[in-house]
């Protein structure tokens, strides 16, 4: 039996002057901390200080937003509620370079509008919110996911 011929390994070497690294710093309840300077972090490579060289708060990066609502029969009684404060929601957090995805779940998961920075058109789909009885919580994580993946910038997964 011939021994197959082995192909040479090829090994790039890069020597990096400078890396990104982007990071949101949250407090024990899950709050975004803010206010922070460079001199409240430290960054090591293979337990070596490294020197910050930039540091700069990047909130202008894109804010990607899946806004998943409950509508199964165990919450028909607080739909109103929950559009009300989606309504809001979106209306405070939204910006221009952000997008925003609307999706219901209850026996099945609907899109009610795809992702948009226009906040009619997440008000005229957060008016068509329809109750039904179970809740297909894991197929509007794995929904909304799928459609975030696609996304550049930041990404969020709002669960109602």
């Amino acid at each position: 039996m011939a021994l197959a011929a082995q192909e040479p390994i090829t090994t790039f070497h890069v020597n990096v002057k400078l890396v990104s690294i982007f990071v949101n710093v949250t407090d024990k309840n899950g709050a975004l901390v803010g206010g922070l300077t460079r001199d409240d972090f430290a960054i090591y490579e293979d337990g070596r200080p490294q020197q910050i060289a930039v540091f700069e708060r990047q909130s202008e990066l894109p804010l990607n937003i899946t806004l998943a609502i409950d509508t199964s029969g165990s919450v028909r009684k607080d739909m109103s509620e929950e559009a009300t404060a989606a309504r809001h929601f979106a209306h405070a957090i939204l910006r221009p370079q952000d997008q925003m995805s609307v999706i219901e779940f209850a026996t099945t998961v609907r899109e009610l509008t795809p992702f948009t920075n226009k906040v009619s058109v997440i008000d005229r789909g957060l008016g068509e919110l329809r109750s039904d009885w179970a809740t297909a919580l894991y197929d509007a994580i794995c929904l909304g996911s799928e459609k975030l993946g696609g996304k550049d910038g930041r990404k969020v997964l709002v669960l109602v």
